[in-house]
Formats: structure tokens, sequence, C-alpha cells
């Protein structure tokens, strides 16, 4: 189940730095002091930015998912449900 999941995660990783080049514009173009270069290098400073928080919102999805999967999470929770520490230890 793992590798499936790295698995999945490269591909969408994959397909998303292929859209980000595709995407990015070329201000080179422009002369560096007029207001289309700064426009368009606001537009790929923001298409970046989307990008980035897209990929953080994955990659803290599958930290959580993995961290309730672990067996130190179902002690935590055991640990914070249980009154005191001996009825955490009896359990």
């Amino acid at each position: 189940m793992n590798k499936i999941n790295i698995f999945i995660i490269i591909i969408i990783c994959f397909l998303l730095t292929n859209k980000v080049i595709s995407e990015e514009m070329d201000c080179s173009q422009f002369k560096k002091l007029s207001a289309k270069y700064i426009e368009c290098s606001s537009k790929n400073l923001a298409n970046k930015s989307q990008d980035l928080k897209k990929n953080s919102e994955i990659s803290v999805e599958n930290t959580k998912n993995q961290l309730v999967e672990s067996n130190f999470y179902k002690k935590l929770l055991k640990l914070k449900s249980s009154k005191t520490h001996r009825e955490f230890l009896e359990k």
C-alpha cells in the first residue's frame, strides 16, 4: 500500500512541475524598467507561489495520514483519553 501511495505522489509531483514549466511566461522580451516586465514577473511569481502552496498542502496531508496510521498516534490518543497515567498503563 505504501509503495502505491509513493508512486501516486511522484506522478502528481511530476505532472504539477510540467504544468508550471509550460505556464511560465518569458519576461525577457520586455525592457526591465517597463510596466509590462513588472506585470509579467509578478504573474510568474504568483503562479510559483500557488504551486508551492498546493505542494505543501499535499505533503501536509500525506504526513497527517502517515501519523494517523502509525502506532505512536494510537498510543497518544490512548494517553489523552485516560484520566491518569495508571489508567493508561493498565489498558
